[in-house]
């Protein structure tokens, strides 16, 4: 057995991904086959794709890609949450490396980047997150990408927290409340506060990683089907839009130990920092979120 942790683990957070799942592990092997010196050779790193709550045959792609190559684990996850998923990942899986990294199951990653990452680490200790960054494909990636390198965040595509912070996470058995939208907003928050808001917030405990790279497809807007999948995403970015302002409310008056274990018991609590306001085109997709958040609330009284 090694004395040291092995450099990589690896989560990809797959849901319904049966058409993409293949190309994102051919994108992370490629990557570790890329980094310098067989500096991330095989025994060094581990994958395990968590599919949640799948109704294709995601799993089932896995487990043949899986007979090929000994470093993806399967993971199959009853629920279609990727918050669950993520307590799922780093408290029940519960695997050992020197730094975990989380990805889509519908990105891939772009050459060397998760050598990048893990290099970002070993050379920054103190960052409680790394942040990867888009590749240009566009006007809002361009943006996006200013953001990051300006201002810091987590993009949840494809970042990575090292092992003293999952350590912590664990130790202190903090997890993410079940259906929860934008994991990535929570945990960079996380990450500022240092699991401990009496530290204050401070965007310096994240790193952005500009020689890590992902990419992803963009969206189709000729299609009909992708317009249909745009309008249910507005809608879900709503309803983040409300649930970071109740979790941000939490984590500053009480502290991360507080969360729910689901959104649904937050929501019973903290409705009062739902305020409509004028906000452009979001407005009705704030009204449709509202309607969502109310009806859930009435379900669990």
């Amino acid at each position: 057995m090694k004395d040291s942790n092995p450099a990589l683990a690896i989560a990809v957070f797959a849901y319904n991904e049966s058409a993409r799942i293949t190309a994102c592990l051919e994108s992370i092997r490629v990557s570790i086959i890329n980094s310098p010196c067989n500096a991330l050779p095989e025994d060094s790193f581990q994958c395990f794709v968590l599919a949640n709550g799948c109704s294709d045959n995601t799993a089932q792609v896995v487990a043949e890609y899986q007979k090929q190559y000994s470093w993806v684990n399967l993971v199959d996850i009853k629920e279609g949450d990727k918050s669950n998923a993520w307590n799922v990942f780093v408290h029940d899986v519960a695997a050992e490396a020197e730094t975990y990294i989380f990805m889509d199951g519908d990105c891939e990653v772009v050459g060397d980047s998760l050598y990048q990452l893990y290099q970002y680490q070993k050379m920054h200790p103190n960052k409680n997150a790394l942040a990867a960054i888009p590749m240009d494909i566009g006007r809002g990636t361009k943006q996006q990408i200013i953001t990051m390198v300006t201002r810091g965040g987590l993009a949840g595509n494809l970042y990575a927290l090292p092992h003293q912070f999952i350590k912590r996470v664990r130790t202190e058995n903090i997890k993410l409340p079940i259906g929860t939208i934008g994991e990535d907003s929570l945990v960079g928050a996380l990450a500022c506060f240092d699991l401990d808001v009496t530290k204050g917030w401070d965007r310096t405990r994240i790193g952005v990683c500009e020689q890590a790279r992902f990419t992803y497809e963009p969206m189709g807007w000729l299609s009909w089907r992708e317009w249909k999948v745009y309008y249910r995403r507005k809608q879900r970015y709503s309803i983040r839009h409300w649930q970071n302002k109740m979790i941000k409310a939490i984590l500053t008056t009480k502290g991360p130990h507080y969360l729910p274990g689901d959104v649904k018991d937050m929501y019973q609590h903290y409705l009062q920092e739902i305020k409509l306001s004028w906000r452009g085109l979001d407005t009705y997709f704030d009204m449709l979120a509202w309607r969502q958040i109310n009806k859930d609330t009435e379900q669990v009284k």
